[in-house]
């Protein structure tokens, strides 16, 4: 079942989701006794293609290239008490952004499969703000050209 509503101002559920409060609270019960599973998101347009070619194409490579012009293109893990160093991959530049802006801008660790087209306009621009700060690098901006 999908049900879609809009959150409107009011003192209770009823009065914030209106009919659908109803809706939702009559379906519930006919799944008493049993075990249901409830998810509740942000209706809106998904990410687009382009805003993740962008962010993986774009903004984890000035990542990658501000790291390696600073000398820090590998990372180093401890292996039986001995520094390992391994190349930087795009999976870490894109860790390490998630843990860095993304438990910033949204308190927790960003799932970019579950963001809508806001959710990730907002996540790139924070992550260009964040390598302009701390990396001293300018993310080019996007290309329009087909």
């Amino acid at each position: 079942m999908e049900l879609l509503a809009k959150i409107k101002s009011g003192q209770s559920l009823e009065d914030k989701l209106g009919h659908s409060a109803l809706t939702l609270l009559g379906v519930l019960e006919s799944f008493q006794g049993q075990d249901v599973k409830i998810t509740i998101s942000k209706a809106g347009d998904k990410k687009s293609n382009q805003q993740l070619a962008y962010y993986y194409g774009v903004v984890i490579e000035s990542v990658r290239i501000a790291l390696t012009n600073q000398g820090n293109d590998t990372i180093t893990i401890m292996i039986k008490d001995r520094p390992i160093g391994l190349p930087l991959t795009k999976d870490d530049i894109d860790l390490l952004l998630k843990s860095r802006v993304g438990m910033a801008v949204f308190g927790m660790m960003p799932t970019k499969s579950d963001m809508l087209k806001g959710d990730m306009s907002l996540y790139i621009d924070r992550c260009i703000m964040w390598i302009a700060k701390w990396l001293d690098y300018a993310v080019p901006p996007p290309s329009y050209e087909e």
